[in-house]
């Protein structure tokens, strides 16, 4: 009987095999580098443009940082106008306030039966002090400026009436006290002409 030795063919076999395997692996392996360097290639190409944006980014920054500052600058200005227009506007109010005031005191007071002696204004309120010649001639006095056609007048108050010797006759001396401000209708053309 012939007898034939299988022994190197299987080694051949598990050879080759085995050859295929180191080949299949470098190759896979090889592969992965490849995939890797291309890789690394791509993130390092896209660092790089990110951090040139970076850069350009922060000198646009610088360039616009000047510019918001100067608007910065404008706004700190634009708002110290609006509190020196809106002193000007107040004391504008209350200067017509005034004398508008003074103006309907003079035209309410009974000149023949009636004058004033002091008359004192504070923010918004105003105090009388004069003589008459009778207490009627006070009580008409403060129902006019109580029902006043301006309305400049509010909570018109007598403060004190006393009996005063004056030129050989009793006259009699008041003082009153009242709330002012200007009449709504006045105030708005008071705001209309300061817009313009």
């Amino acid at each position: 009987m012939i007898r034939i030795n299988l022994l190197p063919v299987r080694q051949m076999k598990q050879k080759t095999q085995a050859l295929r395997q180191l080949a299949l692996s470098g190759v896979v392996i090889i592969v992965t580098l490849i995939v890797l360097l291309l890789a690394t290639g791509f993130l390092t190409t896209k660092v790089s443009g990110l951090e040139r944006d970076i850069k350009d980014l922060t000198v646009r920054k610088k360039e616009l940082q000047k510019t918001l500052d100067l608007i910065n600058e404008l706004e700190k200005k634009k708002k110290l106008f609006e509190q020196r227009i809106g002193v000007v506007n107040q004391l504008k109010k209350k200067s017509q306030l005034t004398v508008r005031i003074l103006d309907e005191v003079a035209r309410l007071t009974p000149h023949e039966r009636m004058w004033l002696t002091s008359v004192s204004q504070d923010t918004n309120s105003l105090k009388l002090s004069g003589i008459a010649l009778d207490n009627r001639t006070i009580a008409d006095y403060l129902d006019a400026l109580k029902d006043s056609s301006s309305s400049y007048f509010s909570n018109v108050t007598l403060g004190r009436s006393s009996l005063k010797k004056y030129g050989g006759r009793n006259l009699k001396q008041f003082s009153l006290t009242c709330s002012v401000a200007l009449p709504e209708a006045d105030n708005e053309a008071s705001k209309d002409n300061s817009k313009k």
